[in-house]
């Protein structure tokens, strides 16, 4: 998949381009600005080949030349001989004179030193400024939705009547907490009854708001990123702490932001893991009965439904061999995905039940 510039980055290229350079060269110019640090040409033509429109590598080294000729790159050379290309120190004020833009450096500024704002060790889960007061104000300004890891927060926190605030003013407030046997594979037996505690006061908070959404999970990884939090799909908290051997009161936040334009690594994580661990949960009201969460679990198995009917069509067209083959591949194919994604809920149902 080829490499897409970012919104500034494209600003940037289409001023150079405006000036008589051409694409190719500009892309490369604002990629040595931007993306790209000093690196061997072979290696550094290899990289800008990934960039759109950059695909073939004669024309990128020949562009890559003709911007040492213009004086915006210059060959160095590193520690132990090697000799690599890396822009002028001025690239930035170069590429905005030529587009004409003054306000374009600092843009371009703005774009290489960005991500180091927008990724931060926010501090100690202690620290009260730091953590829970931004936590607060971003609770607050929350547009669209709020993914939260629970464990077994207490549901009778400050931020109760936040999250029910939100969520009638439009936002979804997801929260997803451990199922108990989930809370004493961590603590052991004693976690039962706060987790148990939990669900209930959680569900209670969440009635009657049709924005705001309580499950369960049963898998012991998706809680290991207990007391994290996401917003908007643009921002990600991730608490950093040991659960086999601490709480996550005694871990360190640390916070990712996706600039405009971009979609950083770690927040697309977060936001993926959580669906995930999510699509795998089930309503906090579906722990009041073992057979409504074996039912729950069973409409969302669409892939375990759909073999059942290519079975059955299978069957249906045994007489015409090459058809009923298919069909029996696509079933077992259905079937064995269905059975791996609920590898981790086979014991849930009689766990519940048990009890």
């Amino acid at each position: 998949m080829s490499v897409s510039l970012a919104p500034l980055e494209r600003e940037a290229v289409e001023g150079l381009v405006l000036a008589g350079m051409s694409y190719l060269t500009a892309t490369v110019a604002v990629a040595m600005v931007t993306r790209i640090k000093a690196r061997p040409k072979e290696e550094l033509v290899d990289i800008l080949t990934q960039f759109a429109g950059l695909e073939d590598p004669d024309e990128v080294e020949a562009a890559v030349d003709g911007l040492i000729e213009l004086g915006w790159l210059v060959n160095s050379q590193a520690i132990g001989g090697q000799v690599r290309v890396e822009g002028v120190a001025d690239l930035r004020g170069k590429i905005a004179a030529k587009a004409d833009v003054s306000e374009l450096a600092t843009k371009l500024v703005w774009a290489v030193a960005g991500l180091l704002k927008r990724v931060r060790v926010l501090g100690a889960m202690t620290d009260e400024k730091a953590v829970y007061d931004s936590y607060i104000a971003l609770v607050r300004e929350a547009r669209t939705e709020i993914c939260i890891y629970m464990m077994t927060q207490s549901p009778r926190q400050d931020l109760v009547r936040l999250f029910q605030d939100r969520a009638r003013h439009g936002v979804h407030v997801r929260i997803l907490l451990a199922a108990p046997d989930v809370a004493v594979g961590f603590w052991g037996e004693p976690a039962r009854a706060q987790s148990d505690s939990a669900i209930r006061g959680w569900r209670e908070n969440a009635r009657g708001i049709p924005r705001m959404e309580i499950r369960v999970s049963h898998s012991k990884s998706a809680m290991e990123m207990a007391t994290s939090v996401g917003f908007d799909g643009k921002i990600a908290r991730v608490c950093v702490f040991d659960p086999r051997l601490q709480r996550s009161r005694e871990g360190v936040m640390i916070e990712a932001e996706s600039p405009e334009g971009f979609e950083l690594n770690l927040v697309r994580a977060f936001h993926r893991l959580f669906e995930l661990a999510w699509a795998q949960a089930h309503p906090a009201d579906a722990m009041v009965s073992a057979w409504r969460h074996a039912w729950w679990h069973t409409v969302h198995q669409w892939r375990l439904w759909s073999s059942g009917m290519l079975y059955l069509l299978s069957v249906a067209f045994a007489g015409y061999s090459l058809v009923s083959t298919i069909l029996f591949a696509v079933a077992t194919t259905l079937l064995v995905e269905a059975i791996v994604l609920a590898r981790d809920r086979l014991g849930v149902v009689f766990r519940l039940w048990r009890r």
